[in-house]
């Protein structure tokens, strides 16, 4: 995967933007804070790793980054939130994982903040928080239920809300420049349950778990390649070969301008062997732009054509004729002609106009 590289003064000034976020902190009015947050260090190559990242999820998303800040949470644990509002925080064991690993993770907190579930969060976990305030109740395992009231508690966070992330998350990938971003994300889930187990939260949690997430993202996945394996691509079907009996008068306009005639005596594999004056002459179907064949038509035949339309047909070489026309084929065109019944057959690409010239002969 190629990264983009960003101008530095564009850098600066994101990290820049970064450092604001200890006074965001600070001056949010109701904004929960997550224990050992911290200011990101611009001197730090693993902070701007993250900066880069999060800059770079924002644009393909089609967020504004300039309106995103950057935090940090000292843990060893790999994780991120958003806290709405356009705050991130990460742990300091997420900037210590390789770059697939923390594009993927920022990318489905990213996807969350421009699906707006971060808000909708909010709305829920203070409605539930409110609740049990009201009831003076602890919730055992996660303290007193105020504590949902932040949104950074990951079980926050439906099922549909992680599994539209995640696919959004696919997405951002992809525009951030991974041409498999359904492999990253599968191997981002599949680490974290390595470390952390299936299981995708506690109490009141609707949060799926990795399992889940696993499943849903490799619904995604196309069939994956290998290097001894190629992909196989059907040949085209030959051209189909005009139904003729050999021993009559054939005449044949070939695509490249010249013309042949004589007598029919092979008319198989999409190929025909003409006998002429100068010796046999083999002719391909598909090398075919018209071709006239002298039989005499049955009863039989001569009824059945004449309940055909009747159409003048004018072809790109400039010539003109009328006759009961039916289609052939995808190809071609069968023309029985009025003046001696014989048979034409013109390929569509040589037709210019076909005008009705009468209901009978």
């Amino acid at each position: 995967m190629r990264q983009r590289q960003l101008p530095m003064a564009l850098r600066q000034g994101f990290l820049l933007k970064a450092l604001l976020l200890s006074a965001f902190i600070l001056n949010a009015c109701g904004m929960a804070v997550p224990k050992g947050a911290y200011r990101i260090d611009p001197s730090s190559s693993q902070h701007q790793r993250l900066a880069l990242s999060l800059y770079r999820a924002a644009v393909a998303a089609g967020e504004k980054p300039e309106n995103y800040k950057l935090g940090m949470i000292r843990s060893a644990e790999i994780n991120a939130a958003s806290a709405g509002g356009g705050a991130f925080y990460f742990t300091d064991g997420l900037a210590s994982q390789s770059q697939k690993v923390i594009d993927g993770v920022v990318a489905h907190e990213v996807a969350h903040e421009a699906l707006g579930h971060v808000g909708q969060t909010i709305i829920v976990s203070t409605a539930i928080s409110t609740l049990f305030r009201v009831l003076n109740t602890k919730v055992p395992g996660i303290g007193y239920a105020d504590d949902l009231v932040n949104p950074l508690v990951t079980r926050g966070f439906g099922r549909s809300q992680e599994f539209a992330a995640d696919r959004r998350a696919v997405e951002i990938l992809r525009k951030m420049g991974y041409e498999e971003p359904e492999r990253v994300m599968l191997s981002v889930l599949n680490d974290l349950r390595d470390r952390y187990g299936s299981s995708g939260g506690g109490l009141l949690s609707t949060h799926p778990n990795i399992d889940d997430r696993i499943v849903e993202i490799a619904k995604l996945q196309p069939i994956p390649s290998t290097s001894n394996v190629v992909a196989f691509t059907p040949p085209p079907p030959p051209p189909k070969a005009i139904p003729l009996e050999t021993g009559g008068r054939i005449v044949v306009a070939t695509l490249n301008g010249s013309i042949q005639a004589g007598t029919l005596e092979q008319a198989n594999r999409g190929q025909y062997v003409i006998q002429t004056g100068n010796g046999p002459v083999s002719i391909d179907h598909a090398d075919i732009a018209e071709l006239r064949y002298y039989r005499q038509l049955t009863p039989e035949q001569h009824e059945r054509a004449r309940t055909l339309p009747l159409m003048r047909v004018r072809r790109v070489n400039g010539w003109e004729s009328i006759g009961w026309v039916k289609e052939l084929d995808k190809e071609m065109y069968e023309v029985v002609l009025r003046h001696d019944e014989s048979k034409l057959f013109i390929r569509k690409t040589q037709v210019t106009s076909m005008v009705r010239e009468a209901t009978k002969p």
